[in-house]
């Protein structure tokens, strides 16, 4: 009865989560870009995501999610980039867009995952 137990709790934690993280690399941090990040085909309704922003660029740059086409959230990115967002989402994909301001080198790296 006890394995049974610990079963059901493992299992009750791991669904809507077992999708693991996938990662996205902004290989050209000089560059402005618009990333879509997207669900898991397999996924049903999303309502929520995390996001985690790593990486190290020469320079100043901005990085937003937007939502109804206006800035969400913005980090103000320089040096060493460790930041991370989370919370309620409720669509299928997320618009990030990348503005460089001085960057001239260096990688950005967006670990992301939306619970369904």
């Amino acid at each position: 009865m006890k394995n049974f137990i610990y079963g059901v709790v493992i299992a009750t934690l791991l669904s809507g989560c077992g999708q693991g993280f996938r990662t996205h690399t902004v290989n050209d941090s000089t560059q402005s870009q618009t990333i879509i990040l997207t669900k898991q085909p397999n996924q049903e309704n999303i309502y929520g995501w995390i996001l985690e922003g790593s990486g190290e660029i020469e320079g100043e740059a901005q990085i937003s999610v937007m939502l109804d086409e206006e800035p969400y959230l913005t980090e103000e990115l320089s040096g060493i980039i460790d930041f991370q967002w989370q919370g309620d989402w409720y669509a299928n994909d997320a618009e990030i867009v990348y503005t460089p301001t001085s960057v001239t080198g260096g990688e950005i790296q967006l670990k992301y995952q939306f619970h369904d």
